[in-house]
């Protein structure tokens, strides 16, 4: 059985990992990737169990919490 790995020197210059814009914005991985889900992000898609995530993009606004 063979697997597909993402090579990320070939889509880094495109794309960002979970973790990447985790770290830029200062939210946790999960935080992300519920962002992606929710398809706040612009351009996100689930690549097997990879998001990518283009380059460009900004952190989506916080939703209005009411209580």
């Amino acid at each position: 059985m063979a697997y597909h790995k993402i090579d990320w020197e070939m889509i880094s210059y495109r794309f960002k990992r979970v973790k990447d814009c985790a770290e830029e914005w200062g939210i946790s991985k999960r935080r992300v990737q519920i962002y992606c889900e929710e398809d706040r992000i612009e351009g996100a898609f689930k690549y097997g169990q990879y998001w990518l995530i283009p380059k460009d993009t900004q952190k989506p606004p916080e939703k209005e919490i009411r209580r």
